[in-house]
C-alpha cells in the first residue's frame, strides 16, 4: 500500500462527504460534519481564510484530514490556527501500512505544511477543542499542544510551538515517545 500526503483537490470532495471519524459523541459528530460539509466548501464564509487543506491517503482511501490558516498573534507575528485534524474511524489508534500510527502521519503532514507556509513569522500554533473531547485533547497533548484557557463555554484553546511539536513527533517515530 502507498501512503500519500497531499493538498486536497476538488476531486476529493466526494470522498470527504463520506469521511467518518465520529464514534457518536456530539463533539465528534461536529468534526465529522465539518469535514463532510465545510472543509472543502469554497462558498463557506471562512473559506478564503483556509490556507491549506490536507489529506492523508492510503492508496485511494482518505485516512486523515487537516486544515489550517494563518493567525495574527498579539505580538504582531503570524502563527497558525489549526482548524481541524481528523483520522478516519477505521484508522484511529491503528498503524498505516508504513508501520506508523495514522495520527502521527497526520501531525507530520500538518507540521510539514506549516513549515512550507512562508507567511508564518512565528512557530506558534493555536487550536480549539471541545471540552470533554478526551481523544482530541490527548492527541494535542501528545504533540505538545497544551490546554491554555476556555475561550467560551465548552471550548478549550490549545497552544503549542512547531519546534516542540516536531521534537515530540520525532521522538515517537524513533521509539522514545
Amino acid at each position: 500500500m502507498t501512503i500519500a500526503v497531499r493538498a486536497a483537490v476538488p476531486a476529493d470532495r466526494a470522498k470527504l462527504k463520506k469521511f467518518e471519524c465520529s464514534s457518536g459523541e456530539d463533539f465528534e459528530d461536529e468534526v465529522e460534519a465539518y469535514v463532510r460539509l465545510d472543509v472543502y466548501d469554497e462558498t463557506a464564509s471562512f473559506a478564503e481564510a483556509i490556507d491549506q487543506r490536507l489529506v492523508v491517503c492510503e492508496d485511494e482511501t482518505i485516512v486523515g484530514v487537516a486544515a489550517h490558516r494563518a493567525q495574527d498573534l498579539v505580538d504582531g507575528n503570524v502563527g497558525t490556527f489549526l482548524i481541524v485534524g481528523a483520522v478516519s474511524s477505521a484508522r484511529q489508534g491503528k498503524d498505516l501500512s508504513n508501520g506508523r500510527p495514522a495520527s502521527d502521519v497526520l501531525m507530520e503532514a500538518i507540521l510539514d505544511s506549516i513549515a512550507g507556509s512562508p507567511e508564518r513569522t512565528s512557530t506558534a500554533v493555536v487550536g480549539r477543542v471541545r471540552d470533554g473531547n478526551a481523544r482530541s485533547l490527548a492527541w494535542c497533548s501528545r504533540f505538545g499542544l497544551r490546554e491554555l484557557r476556555e475561550v467560551e463555554p465548552g471550548l478549550i484553546e490549545v497552544v503549542g510551538d512547531t519546534r516542540v511539536m516536531r521534537q515530540r513527533l520525532l521522538a515517537r517515530r524513533d521509539g522514545g515517545g
